[in-house]
């Protein structure tokens, strides 16, 4: 039995590595090299490897529990005596209060408190200054989850008026174990992040065949488009380093971040001079003006699509309304 139980959570371990090694890379290859900070970069790491643990956590328990039945005969093995399972239970559920526990305390306290942490980054601020406005950020989004989860747990409109004792508070948390009033205060917040998400994807149904339609800017004006861009990038970095011209005076962590920026920004926008001269004499761009009219149509069909996509939807809605007859 320790032979198994040892395999499977040395197993268990490695793969815990892999996912953390991977959230590292994952991490850093996708984070800002200009805007990243230290604090919030080891946050997502662990928070990233914490999740992808707990989801490899489930196959360790499958194991674990079909470990103590021999394939043969359907019956338990002989050292899989009560006591045995018992203590593998034990652990594998303590295991799972673990896991579930950090994921809490990342998404309800450190995960916010290292946001609003990072937004209070000023040049002038005081670390002190900027861990209390952090604190109270991140008090405002605890009481507001603490309140959602007393809602969901005492709100009861089926039920008569109750009588508050340690009895009753037992009562409601043994029958719901917690899971509905957790799941209605992730709901609560998720729904948050669906308004978003549906703000920034939906438009995209009437964007495209727009954008079909309207079609690209003609090569001379977005040349000369890029030319303004870059005249103004240019001009702020003249001042930025004129501010600290002629005088000792250093460069701040900000001010050298916004200049890196601004050179950033300069290469991109000789980039996309360049690839636009180089588009004027290319035989894409000859192709692209013979299908013109080609996208103009489809752009038009598209369109046309989404306003039957949208109009079967409330049609959908409006079905789903009506009355349903039953059978005489």
């Amino acid at each position: 039995m320790s032979a198994v139980v040892g395999v499977a959570w040395t197993v268990y371990g490695i793969v815990c590595g892999v996912f953390f090694l991977f959230s590292i890379g994952f991490t850093r290859y996708y984070q800002d090299r200009h805007e990243r900070d230290t604090l919030a970069t080891i946050t997502t790491i662990l928070a990233l490897g914490l999740v992808f643990s707990c989801l490899a956590l489930l196959p360790v328990d499958i194991f674990l529990v079909s470990s103590t039945v021999d394939p043969l005969t359907g019956l338990k093995k002989a050292w899989a005596t009560p006591d045995t399972i018992e203590n593998m239970q034990f652990v594998i559920q303590w295991v799972y209060y673990g896991c579930y526990g950090m994921i809490g305390l990342f998404c309800f306290f450190l995960i916010p408190f290292v946001y609003f942490y990072y937004e209070e980054e000023d040049v002038d601020q005081a670390r002190r200054d900027r861990i209390r406005g952090a604190f109270k950020y991140t008090s405002f989004f605890v009481v507001i989850s603490i309140f959602l989860f007393l809602f969901a747990l005492f709100l009861k409109p089926n039920l008569p008026p109750p009588k508050l004792d340690l009895d009753w508070l037992k009562k409601i948390l043994m029958e719901s174990n917690g899971e509905k009033t957790i799941a209605f205060v992730i709901a609560c917040l998720a729904f948050l992040g669906m308004l978003l998400m549906m703000g920034y994807t939906a438009p995209g149904l009437s964007l495209f065949p727009i954008g079909l339609i309207k079609g690209r800017k003609r090569l001379d004006i977005e040349n000369e488009d890029v030319d303004n861009q870059l005249a103004v990038v240019r001009e702020r970095q003249r001042a930025l380093q004129a501010k600290y011209s002629g005088n000792n005076k250093v460069m701040t962590t900000h001010d050298y971040r916004n200049l890196e920026n601004l050179e950033d920004e300069e290469r991109i926008l000789l980039r996309r001079l360049r690839g636009i001269e180089e588009d004027k004499h290319s035989v894409w761009q000859k192709i692209l003006t013979f299908w013109r009219p080609f996208e103009v149509v489809i752009g038009f069909v598209s369109f046309a699509l989404t306003w039957v996509i949208i109009v079967s939807m409330f049609l959908t809605m409006q079905v789903s309304n009506l009355p349903i007859a039953s059978p005489s």
